[in-house]
């Protein structure tokens, strides 16, 4: 893998993705003042840069 370069997430049901995504999510609903449900990741990429990016799809 290269410094940038997005690479699909192969289990979007691993725990640490998942947790991600609920942290992400909860966030938002904070910040927006808004209700978003958490549903369910059914893909993702991640991106090493100086830290871990992450781009998720939920349904």
């Amino acid at each position: 893998m290269l410094l940038g370069d997005w690479q699909p997430i192969h289990d979007v049901n691993d725990p640490h993705v998942q947790e991600i995504w609920q942290f992400t999510i909860a966030k938002y609903n904070k910040d927006a003042k808004t209700n978003l449900q958490f549903q369910k990741v059914v893909r993702g990429e991640t991106q090493v840069v100086a830290e871990f990016n992450y781009w998720l799809i939920q349904m």
